[in-house]
């Protein structure tokens, strides 16, 4: 379901990703890994209808700048890019990837 105000629906998903989180890192012991996929920014996708069973899927998490708040909240991450996965794999993707995963290790709590 859309919210008429597609910025409010941006603003409620990073809230809600941020909460998710949160709850995680209080779980998590140091060491303890957590993966997920930076992808490029589909918030400004035009909607379709063909493929709102799909699209109507998508969640945003905290976007733009999820390493720093991982690094902010008490995680070290990195980021392996798409390129660099498939070629780790002898894999050659048709063309260049803006996407990559985010692997953040959780620090011991001061």
């Amino acid at each position: 379901m859309r919210h008429s105000d597609p910025g409010s629906e941006v603003a409620e998903t990073r809230a809600k990703a941020a909460g998710l989180l949160v709850a995680v890192a209080a779980l998590a012991a140091p060491g303890s890994r957590l993966l997920l996929e930076q992808g490029r920014d589909v918030t400004a996708t035009p909607h379709d209808p063909s493929l709102a069973h799909l699209t109507d899927l998508w969640r945003g998490g905290l976007g733009p700048g999820t390493r720093e708040w991982l690094d902010g909240h008490g995680w070290t991450t990195g980021l392996t890019t798409l390129d660099q996965l498939a070629q780790r794999y002898a894999r050659p993707l048709p063309g260049p990837s803006a996407g990559g995963l985010i692997e953040a290790v959780r620090r011991p709590v001061a």
